[in-house]
């Protein structure tokens, strides 16, 4: 009976082994390409729908799988000279993909000799930086930096370098990671950034006076003329009262007592209660003399 399980468990696993020899497996995400004997099988060997399929058993038959992900690599830090010999430390990267996985297998065969071969072509790169000037890479004003326009031409020369050696691999972007300066010149940056923005800071207070002084001209120009707008206003005014009393006057010489009276009449309205009625004849009138300071004495 012991023999019997053994023997059982021992078929099951030779089963086992024999179809996982001669069966693989693709993902949604990969595409598989089938040797024969090491050889190239042809196109009909790739496999790009997931599943499970057939292959003859190791090392008769053997897989390569191929992500289709796009893929990230960073390449190492240099330090390189800008366009106006300063020190600069960068780091790029790049994303590229699977685009033939069947040519990719001819020409590269593994992705770690992709990235390999992806990373010697990436150094290259690196000299493009130096006809970028310092504050073409680095500028707090965002509209002067052209790292745009570097990532721009180094992806497409990345592109071009790829497809002439035609390893079924497509660039999807070259940037930079990372810009550093070394220690020795990090303070003479520093040092000038601090003159600039000194430079910057004297501008702005010097605007600032100017158009200070500026605001209190005008603000003066203004006040000098409402003054004499108003003081020739005024001098109009007076001259017109003085005008008018002559005119009053000539009339009052004309019939000085009827003035009187009617001076009197006017000081008496003003002096009585409001909405109370006197009856005076014209001799009552005198009482009003009382009221003048030189009778009174």
């Amino acid at each position: 009976m012991r023999n019997k399980v053994t023997f059982v468990l021992g078929l099951i696993v030779l089963v086992a082994l024999l179809g996982y020899s001669v069966t693989y497996t693709v993902r949604f995400d990969e595409t598989a390409v089938v040797t024969f004997l090491e050889q190239d099988a042809g196109e009909d060997a790739l496999k790009d729908e997931a599943g499970l399929y057939f292959k003859a058993p190791w090392p008769i038959s053997k897989v390569y799988t191929y992500p289709r992900k796009v893929q990230v690599l960073e390449a190492t830090q240099q330090q390189y000279q800008t366009a106006d010999s300063k020190s600069v430390i960068a780091s790029l990267y790049v994303t590229w993909r699977i685009e033939n996985p069947y040519q990719f297998f001819k020409a590269v065969r593994d992705v770690e000799t992709a990235r390999q071969r992806l990373t010697d072509l990436i150094d290259n790169l690196y000299a493009q930086l130096s006809a970028y000037r310092f504050d073409e890479l680095v500028n707090p004003n965002p509209e002067a930096i052209q790292l745009d326009a570097f990532e721009e031409q180094a992806t497409a020369a990345l592109s071009r370098s790829v497809g002439d050696l035609n390893y079924g691999i497509a660039v999807e972007k070259v940037g930079v990671r990372r810009l550093a300066l070394p220690e020795a010149v990090t303070e003479n940056v520093f040092a000038s950034m601090r003159t600039t923005r000194e430079a910057l800071a004297a501008n702005a207070e010097q605007e600032g006076a100017a158009r200070a002084n500026q605001i209190t001209s005008e603000a003066e120009s203004v006040r000098n003329r409402i003054l004499a707008f108003a003081n020739s206003t005024a001098t109009a005014i007076r001259a017109e009262g003085k005008r008018e009393a002559a005119e009053q006057f000539d009339v009052f010489n004309e019939e000085p007592q009827l003035a009187i009276f009617l001076r009197k009449i006017e000081a008496l309205r003003n002096i009585l209660p409001y909405r109370t009625t006197f009856i005076l004849d014209a001799d009552s009138l005198d009482l009003l003399d009382l009221l003048n300071s030189e009778n009174s004495d």
